[in-house]
């Protein structure tokens, strides 16, 4: 009983893992983005991500690139990006993080 249970919630953890990588990419487009609801962003994230488009960017460049973010932290900002995912990650975001008004880091997580 225990094999079963281990193997089902392993199936569930890598389909949830895995949804990002199948997602349909698109070359990023200010406008489109600007345009779009939060929910459908995810088609230029991974282009955001694999051009180092944010690198060296202020907190105010950020924000006049992709507009006003979802929710602001202490040490950065949020983008919704997909809502509706599978597994355990139904909403699916880009967190920017900054060093002294700096990007330093941006990812895509689920939560």
């Amino acid at each position: 009983m225990k094999v079963i249970f281990f193997v089902v919630l392993s199936i569930f953890f890598i389909a949830g893992c895995d949804e990002k990588n199948s997602w349909p990419r698109a070359e990023f487009d200010r406008a489109a983005w600007l345009h779009s609801a939060e929910s459908e962003r995810y088609k230029w994230a991974r282009d955001i991500i694999d051009t180092h488009r944010l690198d060296g960017l202020t907190n105010k460049q950020v924000t006049d690139l992709l507009g006003a973010p979802s929710s602001r932290i202490s040490t950065g900002v949020t983008y919704v990006i997909k809502v509706g995912g599978q597994g355990f990650n139904k909403i699916y975001v880009l967190d920017i993080r900054f060093k002294e008004n700096i990007v330093e880091e941006y990812y895509i997580r689920g939560d």
